[in-house]
């Protein structure tokens, strides 16, 4: 009987190493936005004014999908949702901020959350003193305030936003044009 198994991995002298090199780093601009293959690593720059941004680092997992999925919302929001959910592409970037981009982040988020808990207050004191009648206009302002604040929170605290992702590439706004202009345009 033969020594030869069949179904081992066939053995070499050398181990061989295979590397995708991209020729520009996976990088380039178009237009406004930056495009960057999934796994290309940004500059040590801020995306946001193009400062060093001295090793910090964002991770951020972003997820996009195409606009015409929003007309499913007519079929109901958990419908959206299910949708949205099956049919999203995610990409994990690692983004550069200065110390003047992350304090102003910083500040941002504290805002939010300090007017989330004056909403939840105003919120409160609508439905205590609600039972006189009186507090119909609380609760409607604590809501429009709260609806505005998360709008707040979602336009003005990312720090990059997804135009598209596919499979292999990532397009990205809210860049930099310093930024972007050190790039080469996308082929």
């Amino acid at each position: 009987m033969s020594e030869i198994n069949p179904y081992a991995a066939p053995l070499t002298a050398a181990p061989i190493n295979a590397q995708v090199i991209e020729p520009t780093g996976g990088i380039w601009r178009d237009g406004k936005q930056l495009v960057m293959w999934k796994g290309a690593t940004l500059p040590d720059r801020c995306v946001r004014c193009n400062a060093p941004a001295h090793g910090r680092r964002l991770k951020r997992t972003l997820s996009w999908h195409h606009p015409l999925i929003f007309l499913v919302i007519l079929a109901g929001v958990l419908v959206y949702v299910i949708v949205a959910l099956v049919v999203r592409k995610t990409a994990v970037v690692s983004i550069g901020m200065c110390d003047r981009h992350y304090r102003r982040r910083l500040q941002s988020m504290l805002a939010w959350w300090l007017i989330t808990f004056g909403c939840g207050a105003l919120l409160w004191y609508g439905i205590s003193v609600g039972e006189l009648g009186n507090g119909g206009w609380a609760i409607a302002l604590a809501i429009i305030i709260f609806l505005a604040n998360l709008f707040f929170a979602v336009a003005i605290t990312l720090p990059v936003s997804p135009a598209k992702i596919d499979d292999n590439y990532v397009w990205l706004k809210k860049i930099c044009p310093a930024y972007l202009a050190e790039f080469p345009p996308l082929p």
